[in-house]
């Protein structure tokens, strides 16, 4: 089972974290007063943008085009197959959702790629074409 984990962002100025809605996250602080809690900080991981959707996109239609799918059939069927399912608790019951491409970082989603490739043996479009002009 899976819970909702805020995320808050913000910047490192002159060693001090400085947060971009720092009354968001003092709203969330009052509500775990007197409970021991875990602070993780990290980089900011970068997550697929617009360019790589609409890559992702031309490759589904390029698949499409040489097995005779539709393009949204063959997203449905790749992220069923290829990402783990969301794991969500709805009236005291887990139920599983197939997990939903857009929330892949840029890494996750050129690995997501490749298995696309290795599936179905279609080779994936250069990437210059699509998401790294600018």
């Amino acid at each position: 089972m899976s819970k909702l984990i805020p995320k808050f962002t913000g910047k490192i100025e002159k060693n001090k974290l400085i947060f971009y809605n720092p009354q968001l996250f003092s709203l969330y602080l009052g509500n775990l007063e007197g409970k021991e809690v875990e602070i993780i900080v990290q980089k900011k991981v970068k997550s697929r943008n617009d360019k790589m959707n609409r890559y992702y996109w031309a490759f589904l239609h390029i698949i499409a085009k040489e097995t005779g799918d539709d393009d949204n059939s063959l997203h449905e069927y790749f992220k069923r197959v290829l990402l783990p399912p969301q794991i969500l608790e709805v009236l005291g019951k887990e139920i599983k959702i197939p997990a939903s491409t857009s929330k892949l970082k840029s890494d996750e989603f050129s690995e997501y790629i490749d298995k696309i490739v290795a599936l179905t043996g279609i080779q994936a479009p250069d990437t210059n074409d699509y998401y790294l002009t600018k």
